[in-house]
């Protein structure tokens, strides 16, 4: 089975820009007198924007219940003993997951990864159940019978993009020769952008409905971004 290495990155775009904004001594507006110099000459402007993809991840399945190919009876999954060559994976890959529209809503119970919407759906929240009473899957990933093995490759799903936006504005001022304040704002996430944290990709027999949700909490839901935040500062330096 062949798959690529869990650090591989499909893409990354950084960028960032820097402006000088044209108010005060020698710009275009404001530039007489020294009262308007202090409080509106001197500003800056930064900006950086990144997207990039996150690292590729897996899918799993556990909890299923198997038919025993020689009993008939339902049970542990057979396999061939550990000391025996095992490549490959135990599951196969019916159909690939695909993020649904506006994925971002995962609805108001966002504490609670059972009562979250899924960020993906096509491949169903519940489990496949057969005729003999077996549970091996979902509409995504289904196991391989007892002594066979599966084609699910390995880290082959890439869950959604993580973006990112800052913006600062910032003013240089000398006290006296020795002393420079820095009178600065920062504003993080401004279009508040959210990034889920990395989602479940196991499709779990006790609690199927956690399949491809995060796993959130209130001190850390997000990659990146999380609720815009606006810092003000004034620094001396010497």
């Amino acid at each position: 089975m062949r798959a690529v290495t869990g650090q591989t990155q499909k893409y990354r775009y950084v960028s960032s820009m820097t402006y000088e904004l044209p108010f005060g001594k020698g710009q275009r507006f404001m530039n007489h007198g020294r009262l308007l110099d202090m409080l509106f000459g001197g500003y800056k402007f930064s900006w950086n924007y990144t997207i990039w993809a996150p690292t590729p991840m897996s899918l799993g399945y556990s909890g299923g219940t198997y038919t025993n190919p020689v009993t008939g009876v339902n049970g542990g999954r057979q396999n061939y003993p550990s000391n025996e060559p095992d490549p490959g994976s135990d599951l196969y890959l019916i159909a690939l997951p695909q993020l649904r529209s506006n994925w971002q809503d995962i609805g108001t119970n966002r504490f609670v990864q059972t009562g979250q919407n899924p960020t993906v759906t096509n491949c169903g929240v519940t489990p496949i159940y057969y005729p003999n009473g077996s549970t091996q899957g979902n509409l995504c990933e289904t196991v391989a019978p007892s002594f066979t093995r599966g084609t699910l490759p390995g880290n082959f799903w890439i869950q959604q993009r993580i973006i990112g936006a800052n913006a600062s504005m910032y003013k240089y001022f000398t006290i006296k020769e020795r002393f420079q304040a820095e009178l600065r704002m920062d504003f993080y996430n401004p279009f508040d952008w959210f990034n889920w944290s990395s989602v479940n990709t196991t499709m779990t027999q006790s609690t199927p409905a956690t399949f491809m949700t995060p796993n959130l909490n209130e001190n850390g839901d997000s990659t990146e971004g999380g609720p815009p935040q606006i810092h003000l500062s004034f620094r001396i330096k010497f």
